[in-house]
């Protein structure tokens, strides 16, 4: 009999029953058993995050927003569009443009500038990290699935696509909260919030705007993927993501590892002079003659047991993430008192947690001049086992 070289890592010795089907001097069964190939340390990993993930969705999807922006109008023509029973508050810049609002309060009257100027910021973060969110979560739960049913072309394209939405959250976090954090501290005027405004509006355009379109502006140019992906990579210490990603995407577009999704390691005879690879829909495990019919060989490839690991770093960051990212709208908004400043509510059905609505237990100080954190996320280490552990 000839001796089995296993090409691709991670032979796991399972004990299960099954009929075997001869294959080129290999005995082969079809098993449709994804628990058997990913192990049961990835299998319990795939399943631990899920319950909170689910919670997310459920806390998110009575969410509704309205999301305005005010582009820059001239007074001239601002007039020749509006009824002279028409109220609105009106900035005015040294240009001769303006920015203006016909959706205030009482207070908002009082303080023009800023009804014009925080109610427009605060509901477009609220765009930016809700879209972020909603998204996310979504592909967290539709990937998870497709790994589960071992749908392969699928679960490998949609965790590529979550490992990019997840860098790209993180990556816009960090961004938003280093700009939100300067503009706090800015010194009290009636000029500050025009000076918010240039100080997250840049930003916040190309986080929530952002396009690889070639016919783009330079100023709505989002950043190339791997920039976020590296940034992810770098700050949670795992630089294992880039060559994850690298072959995700080799995967998706279909090349090489797209041919090599249903297949088996490559069983090379000693020799070197021939090479079996075992195709099939289903997981698969082998039994040499030599050994008893309970035993068997996890036979896949390593690509779905990447597709798997992945997916929990990713389903396991985002869950850090999430927190740390609504806290910027949050903040803002209790810091700005932007709801406040509107005749007509445009943020319903978030949820509250108590000491304090934006789920900061009070660690926050939501008014001007207060410092507000960077966000960080823990360090991750990639053990041999796959197994993801935390670093403080």
């Amino acid at each position: 009999m000839s001796k089995r070289v296993y090409l691709a890592a991670g032979n796991e010795r399972v004990q299960r029953g099954a009929v075997p089907i001869s294959v080129g001097g290999v005995r082969a069964v079809r098993r449709s058993s994804w628990e058997t190939v990913l192990g049961a340390e990835r299998s319990r990993l795939l399943e631990a995050s899920v319950p909170t993930l689910r919670t997310w969705v459920q806390r998110l999807e009575p969410v509704s927003l309205r999301e305005w922006e005010l582009p820059r109008t001239t007074l001239e023509k601002l007039q020749s569009t509006t009824s002279t029973d028409e109220e609105w508050l009106v900035v005015k810049f040294t240009d001769g443009s303006v920015l203006a609002t016909d959706d205030f309060s009482a207070l908002g009257r009082l303080r023009p500038v800023a009804a014009v100027i925080y109610p427009e910021l605060d509901s477009r973060l609220w765009a930016w990290c809700l879209t972020h969110a909603w998204s996310s979560l979504e592909l967290a739960l539709a990937s998870r699935d497709a790994i589960r049913g071992w749908s392969l072309a699928s679960a490998s394209t949609l965790t590529r696509s979550l490992l990019e939405s997840v860098a790209a959250f993180w990556y816009e976090t960090r961004q938003l909260c280093g700009a939100w954090r300067r503009a706090k501290k800015l010194p009290g005027g009636d000029d500050r919030p025009v000076r918010v405004r240039q100080e997250l509006n840049p930003r916040l355009l190309k986080a929530f705007r952002g396009t690889r379109l070639k016919e783009s502006p330079e100023f709505l140019r989002a950043p190339n993927v791997l920039t976020w992906i590296e940034r992810l990579a770098r700050d949670a210490q795992a630089p294992v993501v880039t060559d994850w990603y690298d072959k995700l995407s080799d995967a998706a577009h279909p090349s090489a590892y797209a041919r090599t999704l249903y297949s088996s390691v490559t069983f090379m005879h000693e020799s070197h002079g021939k090479a079996e690879t075992l195709f099939s829909y289903s997981p698969i495990v082998t039994t040499s003659d030599d050994e008893g019919h309970d035993s068997f060989d996890v036979a896949v490839n390593e690509f779905p047991r990447l597709i798997a690991d992945t997916w929990i770093l990713c389903a396991d960051i985002l869950l850090e993430l999430l927190p740390l990212a609504f806290k910027l709208p949050a903040d803002f908004t209790l810091t700005s008192r932007a709801v406040d400043l509107v005749g007509s509510p445009y943020l319903r059905n978030m949820w509250t947690e108590e000491p304090c609505p934006c789920g900061c237990g009070g660690s926050l100080l939501h008014k001007w001049s207060a410092d507000f954190p960077l966000p960080r996320i823990s360090k991750r280490s990639i053990a041999t086992d796959r197994k993801i552990n935390h670093e403080t």
